[in-house]
């Protein structure tokens, strides 16, 4: 019998399996992304059931597969629920953008340790006890994934036009051929982008890649910004051509 193996995990997703268990998707900090089988995990007093839940942090004992790809949760204790992320459904509907991020960009059983401890970080400031606004909700959740996006090799160019090399000046342009901002002079090179940044939302971005997480809670805006979150979505679609973000993508359509 292989050895089991103890490591942190979040998880990301759940689906049922048969009448009592459930398949979860697990984030974890030695493996990377996996699927899980917990057997009975729907069963009323099971004791696998309060780490099933989404973004459920807890210290996970799994069995490695012998074959197929599902590894097997025996065991589980709690470490945080962050339970005000699935409560409140505002808060729900931003987080879940994080998940969706993870579960389709994320190499299966590739550990990916800074992107782990970037989750659990972000996580504590959304879930935090003192009640976040709309934007600030939005910023944490741009600032995670343009983190993310770096720490997985993709850090976007905010200082340099991508095009000439020369600084850059607001209002800047979303080059989408290289995913880069560019120079107004240079973007008329390129077919037109609707997506122009001033020079708020620039510095605004590049404080979002370099702030640490309890800095973005703090930060007070009246609401969420579409013109970043559309452009972090196109910056996510460049270098993920062939996955679809549907979660994103909602973020940058008008509310009703």
């Amino acid at each position: 019998m292989t050895a089991p193996i103890t490591t942190e995990a979040v998880c990301l997703h759940s689906r049922p399996w048969r009448n009592t268990s459930l398949i979860l998707s697990l984030f974890t900090r030695e493996l990377g992304l996996v699927s899980a089988l917990a057997k009975g995990a729907r069963r009323p007093r099971s004791r696998l059931g309060a780490v099933t839940g989404m973004f459920a942090h807890c210290s996970a004992l799994l069995i490695p597969p012998r074959a197929g790809e599902l590894y097997i949760l025996t065991d589980a204790d709690l470490l945080n629920l962050f339970s005000s992320l699935n409560t409140e459904y505002e808060l729900l509907v931003e987080a879940s953008v994080i998940a969706e991020f993870l579960l389709r960009t994320l190499p299966p059983r590739h550990p990916e340790e800074r992107v782990f401890a970037l989750l659990l970080t972000y996580l504590e400031q959304l879930a935090q006890p003192a009640e976040l606004d709309p934007g600030t909700i939005r910023l944490l959740v741009l600032s995670f994934l343009l983190k993310a996006l770096a720490f997985l090799g993709y850090r976007p160019e905010l200082v340099r036009c991508s095009r000439c090399g020369q600084e850059l000046s607001p209002p800047v342009v979303f080059n989408p051929e290289t995913g880069d901002l560019v120079c107004i002079r240079c973007s008329q090179q390129f077919r037109p982008s609707a997506l122009t940044i001033g020079p708020e939302q620039l510095q605004l971005l590049r404080t979002l890649l370099h702030t640490p997480a309890v800095g973005i809670s703090r930060l007070a805006v009246p609401g969420p910004d579409n013109t970043l979150t559309e452009l972090v979505a196109a910056l996510v679609s460049h270098h993920y051509p062939h996955r679809t973000f549907p979660l994103l993508v909602r973020l940058t359509q008008p509310q009703k």
